[in-house]
């Protein structure tokens, strides 16, 4: 279903936005420049960039930093929110009757909001129909001077690119045109933001009564040399882990986070170099990190992390207590 994303609003517009998961190094900074340039535009924008780099966040950042202290609201649409709600997000049509059904408030979307449409390509096709009228709509109330709805959507590949392959509304692309494209870089091109970003993980966790565990310096260096391919989702994947498998607040990664990729360097290079390799002790050790990989993918979500990997939910809870990949069972 829509969500919409709890933000507080800016007491003060020069005030600097208090999301850390925008980061702090010169990529940020230089992020953070192009994004002024585009809020003071009032520009659509479309937010590039891999899987988990924090492209719903960096939303929130230009949400918060288009209207300080007006509040609005930030909507989040996916391609799971049912076409009934969809409709009724965009446009207030069987409000009362939907929230009447399914028992719960649905975000309302009003001027000096923020729409943000994650996996365009994946909605169906009368979904990307109701979001290419809810654009048009919207771009005519701009055009008579109201402040309309800010619309970012996160992940859009070009329907013409090979990698895609998935129909699109053709109104929609047309509209997508004129919006502007902001990359967010992988977290391996801003190995500077990994301090703060550690940081604003582990004010969310306590161990015990002790509080927040903190970071050393040795497991910021372990962090650092890392190559991240799942970006801050996997950041704060490790980061929990740690916790998890630490005692006391002396933080550590599990052995299997550096495991992952000996393995299949010792096994390629054994095979090369003619060495005898154990088929099944390695393809227990490949299995492992694909379910690792595969809850990392997923933000943590077994179901999705099972569907992923094409097993069962209970299949796949029986390989996360095997592997002991979340001690918390």
């Amino acid at each position: 279903m829509p969500r919409a994303i709890d933000q507080r609003p800016l007491q003060n517009p020069e005030q600097e936005v208090p999301v850390p998961l925008v980061g702090t190094g010169k990529a940020a900074e230089a992020l953070r420049s192009a994004a002024g340039a585009l809020v003071s535009r009032d520009a659509d924008i479309i937010l590039t960039g891999e899987p988990g780099c924090g492209k719903g966040h960096f939303a929130l950042y230009l949400h918060q930093r288009s209207t300080p202290g007006e509040g609005g609201t930030l909507v989040e649409l996916t391609p799971s929110t049912g076409e009934d709600e969809i409709k009724a997000v965009l446009f207030g049509e069987d409000r009362k009757r939907l929230e009447g059904i399914l028992g719960r408030s649905l975000p309302r979307l009003q001027e000096r909001s923020t729409l943000l449409v994650r996996a365009l390509q994946e909605f169906s096709f009368l979904g990307q129909s109701r979001i290419a009228r809810f654009l048009i709509q919207n771009d005519a109330a701009r055009r008579r001077g109201e402040a309309g709805v800010r619309v970012v959507v996160a992940g859009y590949d070009e329907p013409d690119e090979p990698a895609t392959g998935r129909r699109v509304n053709e109104s929609l692309v047309a509209y997508l045109r004129k919006f502007e494209r902001l990359r967010i870089p992988p977290l391996r091109e801003r190995t500077e933001d990994i301090p703060a970003l550690v940081e604003h993980f582990l004010s969310g966790l306590t161990v015990g009564e002790a509080g927040p565990p903190v970071a050393g310096e040795d497991f910021l260096r372990q962090l650092a040399i890392l190559p991240y391919p799942d970006n801050i989702r996997e950041l704060r994947f490790l980061v929990e882990e740690a916790v998890r498998c630490s005692p006391g607040q002396n933080l550590r990664l599990p052995s299997m986070v550096f495991d992952e990729t000996r393995l299949v360097r010792d096994l390629l290079e054994g095979l090369t170099r003619g060495k005898r390799v154990t088929f099944e002790e390695s393809l227990g050790g490949l299995e492992k990190s694909l379910v690792r990989r595969a809850l990392i993918r997923a933000g943590g979500d077994r179901t999705k992390a099972a569907a992923l990997l094409g097993l069962s939910e209970l299949n796949f809870r029986y390989r996360i207590k095997k592997f002991g990949i979340e001690l918390d069972g």
